[in-house]
């Protein structure tokens, strides 16, 4: 009986230890795994197909991403005699990078949800490796207290001179110990505060409200009456958690001018002079010491409708019309610099750039470089024109904020992208400069300047007589100065 146990034992040490080495035995893990994977695929295809493509799809005017293409060759039918085929029908020859986009679509959720878990994992393993702290040490207040009552416990009281020398030494030393302490308990809260400013949220804003009137009365001189007000409002939030960081901007400015005889009788039209709404968000991990991996989402549009310069009765734009939505993935280069500076070089060779022209009559004209309405040659029909451009290609967007003096601040926001498509030298330029100087605590002035130009936008040019003489693309300037109150918080 001992010597079948024995054997058994022996067999089962030989079982234990061949399974050690074997190399397949998470092989049930990973079929688990695999079969998981497969099905987590399957639900981020649904995710993005069957609900954020169709949404996506609503608000551009009913476009399907999966059918967005580059035509190639259009495809030729099969020439047919009788039953006899002459010529062979050729199939299209497309670009499907709407397709494209959903593939990267797809891989930026699994990937998101791949980096969820693993950190979780991470997370979860470093609790359980992390050893149990060592009960701190007693403060050297504690030791000198506790030789001062062994002292007196010791000697019953006595005071003579030599016993109440080593008291009143260890007394001194413990009065000096706790003076330091205090220090290093200030100096402790001041590099938690140091370290608070560096990791975590920092919030904050600006709001400025300039404005000028003149009246003219028996001026002989000549002049109109006049009355215009200029706002500019943004607000930040950026997060810094580690090697991450997510970057957040909201810019708004308007402007209003009225002129004439009568300001306020409602006989005079106030005309826009500035219209702008800018959100950005862009979200980084750090590569390296001075590199990020990033992606950068951007929004501009206007909020009100605007009028042509001779004409205050026909629309030329609205609100969402234009809209611009820009979606990049690439490098962000963030060098260190001195308090008060900031420097971001972001190149990103994947861009998406979508156009929105949300009003039926702009869309019809082909404004801002949508498709104009057109009637067909062959069947008649009417074809109204498109609300929604799409382009692909490459951006560069630099910003750079410094302090030229103590109340004086310079901001600079230049971005560049290029078609791949259409025209890839023809580079679209976004260019915003702000100066910014303060008077006094509440009281500041501002020059702001704008310099546009987009290689899709047709602009008439008209000679001293009104007659047109030149249309296409042309480099687009506003210069805004404004002189009144402003106010800036930070958190």
């Amino acid at each position: 009986m001992y010597i079948r146990r024995y054997n058994q034992f022996k067999n089962y040490k030989y079982a234990k230890r061949i399974y050690s080495i074997y190399p397949y035995r998470n092989a049930l893990d990973l079929a688990i795994a695999v079969i998981l994977a497969g099905e987590i695929g399957l639900v981020v295809s649904g995710f993005v197909g069957d609900i954020m493509m169709p949404i996506i799809g609503h608000f551009s005017g009913g476009m399907d991403f999966a059918e967005l293409k580059y035509t190639l060759s259009e495809a030729v039918p099969a020439v047919m005699d009788g039953e006899v085929v002459v010529t062979a029908a050729v199939a299209e020859n497309a670009i499907m990078w709407g397709k494209w986009v959903n593939a990267i679509i797809n891989l930026v959720i699994v990937g998101f949800v791949l980096f969820m878990i693993i950190k979780a994992y991470n997370k979860s393993k470093k609790k359980a490796e992390e050893a149990p702290a060592a009960p701190p040490a007693p403060a050297i207040e504690e030791v000198l207290l506790g030789e001062i009552r062994d002292l007196l416990q010791k000697e019953k009281f006595n005071t003579n001179f030599y016993q109440m020398k080593k008291v009143l030494m260890l007394a001194i030393g413990l009065a000096t110990t706790m003076a330091f302490g205090q220090i290093t308990e200030g100096e402790d809260d001041l590099v938690t505060v140091c370290k608070d400013t560096v990791d975590g949220w920092k919030k904050g804003g600006y709001f400025s409200l300039n404005g000028s009137q003149v009246s003219l009365t028996n001026w002989v001189a000549g002049g109109q009456n006049s009355v215009s007000i200029n706002s500019l409002f943004g607000l930040y939030a950026n997060l810094k958690k580690g090697s991450m960081t997510w970057e957040n901007s909201l810019d708004f400015g308007y402007g209003l001018m009225n002129q004439g005889e009568n300001l306020f009788s409602g006989d005079e039209k106030w005309i826009k002079t500035d219209d702008r709404l800018d959100i950005t968000s862009k979200f980084g991990q750090k590569g390296s010491k001075v590199c990020y991996y990033a992606a950068l989402t951007n929004f501009r549009t206007q909020t009100t409708a605007g009028y042509g310069a001779d004409d205050n009765f026909t629309e030329i734009s609205g609100f969402l019309a234009p809209a611009y939505w820009l979606t990049a993935i690439g490098m962000d280069y963030k060098p260190s610099m001195k308090e008060g500076s900031e420097f971001s070089l972001f190149v990103a060779p994947i861009t998406s750039k979508l156009t929105f022209v949300n009003d039926t009559l702009l869309a019809n004209a082909g404004a801002f470089g949508v498709d104009e309405a057109f009637i067909d040659d062959i069947t008649g029909l009417y074809n109204p024109g498109k609300k929604f451009r799409s382009e692909f290609g490459g951006y560069m967007r630099i910003k750079y904020k410094t302090k030229l003096a103590e109340n004086i601040t310079f901001t600079t926001k230049l971005d560049l992208f290029s078609n791949y498509i259409d025209n890839p030298s023809r580079i679209d330029v976004n260019w915003e400069n702000l100066l910014e100087i303060k008077v006094w605590k509440f009281l500041s002035a501002t020059i702001s300047t704008h310099l546009v130009y987009d290689d899709d936008v047709n602009i008439s040019f008209k000679d001293y007589s009104g007659n047109e003489t030149a249309f296409g693309p042309r480099v687009q300037f506003k210069e805004v100065f404004g002189l009144g109150l402003a106010w800036k918080f930070d958190q």
